[in-house]
């Protein structure tokens, strides 16, 4: 009997080209000109969590028009054609922003975002681990706080890598799968 295959895939810098917390930031900043001000203050009172709980109630993000990145979404059809698996978004993005981009997208069969602690790094890592009841899983990411995540990941999959990213991933042992859509100039350079 074949174990049930899971592929989580990060939201920022991965799925779509930017930061959703800068995206929120910048609509919010069309509204109102004192955002940096009000963004400030919350931060100081209530944290990164609570800043992402304001800016996901507070700006007009427009699902639609966020810089999906079409070689991650190409990989998600790919992957889900050829496994007979579970496909989640997990993101430190404010849940209810990850939520909507799940429903808008209608590829992903769970989604996970910040919510009362911010998801990433280890957090993310044990949610992760939780879910799949230790089973391996396949992982889309880009940043340094999913070092974490790939080292446990069957597949350590890449979305435009650092050199620095890329020489960690290969120090676990890892054969990574990339996905890039921009060249990096000076890693060709020093090959």
């Amino acid at each position: 009997m074949n174990k049930k295959k899971y592929l989580f895939v990060d939201l920022d810098g991965s799925l779509i080209k930017s930061d959703l917390l800068y995206e929120s930031f910048s609509r919010f900043f069309n509204q109102d000109f004192l955002a940096p001000i009000k963004c400030f203050l919350i931060f100081l009172k209530g944290g990164t969590v609570n800043l992402k709980h304001f800016l996901a109630k507070n700006s007009s993000i427009e699902i639609a028009n966020l810089p999906f990145n079409q070689k991650v979404l190409d990989f998600i059809s790919n992957w889900k054609e050829s496994n007979n698996g579970e496909i989640i978004l997990i993101s430190a993005s404010n849940y209810s922003l990850v939520e909507n981009i799940s429903t808008h997208l209608s590829l992903f069969d769970k989604s996970y975002g910040t919510d009362k602690v911010n998801l990433k790094s280890k957090v993310k890592l044990d949610l992760i681990q939780e879910h799949t009841n230790g089973e391996p899983f396949d992982y889309i990411g880009n940043s340094r706080d999913d070092l974490i995540i790939w080292q446990s990941s069957e597949t350590a999959i890449l979305v435009n890598p650092s050199i620095y990213i890329d020489n960690k991933v290969t120090l676990f042992k890892k054969d990574p799968v990339y996905i890039q859509n921009r060249s990096n100039f000076l890693k060709k350079l020093l090959n």
